[in-house]
Order: C-alpha cells, then sequence, then structure tokens
C-alpha cells in the first residue's frame, strides 16, 4: 500500500468516524460492535485524528431523557414522589452522577438522608418489585434491614396515612 493510499483510506476512516460518532451520536461501544473490534480501539482511533471525545451529558443528551435537565421534573420526582437520584438515573438510562449534577447546577434542595430514609427506600423497591410480578423473598427483606426498623417504618407510614385521610375528610 503506497503512502497515497493509506492517506486516502485514513481520510475515508477518519469521516467516517466523524458521521458515526459526531453526527450520528453513536457510542464507543455501538461503533466498535459494528465493525467488530474493540472500544479501545474506537478510542485509539479518535484520538489518533484529534476527533474531540463527547462529554458524559453531551453523550445522554439528544437520546430522549433530557429531563435531568429540568428544574420542575427534578423537584417533582425527587420531592413530591420521593424518587432517589439512583432511581431517576434509571428511569432516564443514565447515571446517578449525572442526576446529582444537575440538581446542583439547578439549585434543587436535596434530602437529609437518614436510616429510616434507606429503609423507607429499601421498601419501596421491593414493593415495586413485587407489583411487577418480579419473584421475592421475605428473607430477602429480612436481609436487607433490620426487623425492628422495618416495624418502624411501616408505623410511621400507617400514621402518615391516617393523617392524609384525617385531612381528607376535613377538607
Amino acid at each position: 500500500m503506497t503512502r497515497r493510499d493509506k492517506a486516502r483510506q485514513d481520510l475515508m476512516l477518519k469521516s467516517l468516524l466523524i458521521y458515526l460518532y459526531k453526527k450520528n451520536k453513536l457510542s464507543f461501544r455501538e461503533i466498535a460492535g459494528q465493525w467488530g473490534v474493540t472500544q479501545s480501539y474506537i478510542g485509539q482511533l479518535l484520538k489518533r485524528f484529534n476527533i474531540k471525545r463527547r462529554t458524559i451529558s453531551e453523550a445522554t443528551r439528544g437520546k430522549g431523557n433530557e429531563l435531568y435537565a429540568d428544574r420542575k421534573w427534578l423537584k417533582e420526582m425527587y420531592w413530591k414522589k420521593g424518587y432517589s437520584m439512583g432511581q431517576m438515573g434509571e428511569m432516564l438510562g443514565c447515571d446517578r452522577r449525572l442526576i446529582w449534577k444537575w440538581m446542583n447546577k439547578l439549585n434543587v434542595k436535596r434530602r437529609q438522608y437518614t436510616a429510616w430514609d434507606k429503609c423507607l427506600g429499601r421498601a419501596i423497591a421491593l414493593i415495586e418489585k413485587i407489583k411487577r410480578g418480579e419473584p421475592f423473598d421475605r428473607v430477602n427483606m429480612e436481609t436487607l434491614v433490620d426487623k425492628q426498623v422495618v416495624k418502624e417504618s411501616l408505623d410511621r407510614i400507617d400514621k402518615t396515612r391516617e393523617i392524609e385521610e384525617n385531612l381528607s375528610i376535613r377538607l
């Protein structure tokens, strides 16, 4: 192969990488899968051709999950519905750190984290698992959280429901 052919081949490869990575927004994994090479090789090619890598937020933007940058949505999901940053990240197909970053950027205050919150979060996750019909073992609940904390949590939930019912009756 002559130098000229090698230069022409590199130019075609660079153009194709720019098209797939920048224009079509494919990930390293997707490009590597199409070409039958490793992800690290794709990274080496981008470096060799001086193609700037995307940031995490640029990579996830445009895939239909820009809700993490919406202050109203973040507040509603985090405060009103009680989802954790990890749960919101799973919903949007991104990492919880991206949710954390945008919550800080948009000045969405975070909850104080207590042992009760941890227990409640696990209980909610197990309830959702049951609703989806996934297998559930009572032993899992006992190994996840202390029995006393579970009892206190259930008592608090019952008290909260009573208060809500009393308020709705008065209104």
